[in-house]
């Protein structure tokens, strides 16, 4: 009797879930040995595939997502695609073992990055004051966080360390727990930078009039960091050639 089964194939993937420069490994498993199954037999969605490789009864291909994406994916064959060696063609391309479905997320990861500001105020230098990466304490450090990838009106963490809450007014902070002073910034649309949000993080320094050296204030977003050495006034400065004292500009002045 001649053989007049259909053959089928399954389609299994090591991972459903993909992220941005992830991808996935299908396997394509038939029940018969088949001579024409090949790359163009395969329907993909939300993707591409690539190195296909097989013979037989066994085949596999990778699946890659397209990148800046959240939209689905999916792999898979549909009915008369390939045959067996008596020319029987498939037919359960409606099975739900000859589809895979991805969830895609390859949208670009948020990116974040610190500059220390020499000014602080209005446009124009009107009501500017003096900050920089050296200050005395009771200055103001000021620096400005830049994010890509990311929705303006988003609430972003920071800490500082390398000061106590002693050093520093905590006005514009939140809290401080197991020794990290922490805060919350909003990031907005930038005059300045037109592809970037940016938000400002001000720290007003302490001087407390206590000899306890110079310290360096280092403020931390998402792993990148930016720091700015606060010289203690209180030590005896005549032979600290390196000291640059600005001490009398910390105040607003005029443009």
């Amino acid at each position: 009797m001649p053989d007049t089964t259909p053959p089928t194939i399954s389609l299994t993937a090591n991972k459903t879930t993909l992220k941005h420069g992830e991808t996935a490994l299908i396997t394509f498993t038939l029940s018969e040995v088949a001579l024409n199954f090949a790359l163009s037999d395969i329907t993909f969605t939300g993707g591409t595939i690539t190195n296909f490789s097989g013979s037989g009864k066994e085949y596999s291909a990778t699946f890659t997502p397209n990148q800046n994406s959240n939209s689905s994916g999916s792999v898979s064959v549909g009915n008369f695609k390939f045959s067996d060696i008596f020319g029987n063609t498939n037919q359960d391309g409606a099975d739900a073992n000859n589809i895979v479905n991805f969830v895609i997320d390859t949208l670009s990861p948020p990116s974040f990055y610190l500059t220390i500001d020499r000014f602080v105020g209005g446009l124009g230098g009107a009501g500017r004051v003096i900050a920089g990466s050296q200050i005395n304490e009771g200055g103001l450090a000021s620096f400005t966080l830049h994010a890509t990838n990311i929705a303006a009106g988003t609430v972003i963490p920071f800490t500082i360390s390398g000061l106590t809450a002693n050093d520093i007014s905590l006005v514009e902070l939140s809290d401080m727990s197991n020794g990290l002073i922490t805060g919350n910034v909003t990031v907005e649309k930038s005059f300045w930078y037109q592809d970037e949000l940016t938000a400002n993080i001000s720290i007003t320094t302490i001087a407390d009039g206590l000899t306890d050296g110079d310290k360096t204030l280092t403020v931390t977003v998402n792993g990148t960091s930016a720091s700015v050495v606060v010289y203690d006034t209180s030590t005896d400065l005549s032979n600290r050639k390196y000291y640059i004292d600005i001490s009398a500009l910390y105040h607003y002045i005029p443009f």
